[in-house]
This record gives C-alpha cells, sequence and structure tokens, in this order.
C-alpha cells in the first residue's frame, strides 16, 4: 500500500525532499519494494527508489526519500513490492500535482 505521497495532492518544488511511504507483506517475506513515477505527458517511467530495509519501529513498513523535484507537471506514483519466490504486486497509483 502506498501511504504518501497520498492521492490528489498538490506539492511545490520546495516541499522536496518527501518521503514516501509504503507496507507490504507476505508469508514469504518481502524481498525489496520499488517507487515508480510517471509525468503526465511524456513517455516512460522512472525509478524514485528501491529498498530493501524495513522501517525500525512501523511493522511492514518502507520509507523512500524523493530527494529532488522532478520539475512542474502531474505525476502518477506507485509502488511494487516484491516477495521472496518472485512474486510481485503493485499498490493502487496515486496523481500528484508539483507547481
Amino acid at each position: 500500500t502506498l501511504h504518501t505521497p497520498q492521492n490528489g495532492v498538490t506539492f511545490d518544488a520546495t516541499d522536496f525532499p518527501l518521503t514516501s511511504k509504503v507496507t507490504a507483506q507476505d508469508d514469504s517475506g518481502i524481498e525489496l519494494v520499488d517507487v515508480l513515477f510517471t509525468k503526465e505527458g511524456k513517455q516512460g517511467t522512472q525509478r524514485l527508489g528501491r529498498t530493501s530495509t524495513l522501517h525500525p519501529t512501523v511493522p511492514n513498513r518502507y520509507e523512500l526519500i524523493w530527494d529532488d523535484s522532478p520539475g512542474p507537471g502531474t505525476y502518477t506514483i506507485y509502488a511494487i513490492a516484491y516477495d521472496k519466490t518472485g512474486n510481485t504486486t503493485e499498490s493502487k497509483k496515486h496523481t500528484i500535482t508539483i507547481k
């Protein structure tokens, strides 16, 4: 589940860095989590980051820092969790706007 950034939020470039928070769990264990984004009107998907490190105090939580604004526009952001047996699950997609 992608928790932040929340769907429909508008950010200023000065709001960066942002923390992307994801929860993921699987009986076999989570191998890693990717957070990806696309920009409206532009082809291709970019990786915000990848982690296999659990948050130290929040169960099943993974966090990635989005250091710099990718520029003004409308973005779709989502997470993909990979379990230890090779299965993947994609989160719901969130749309955000950067001014």
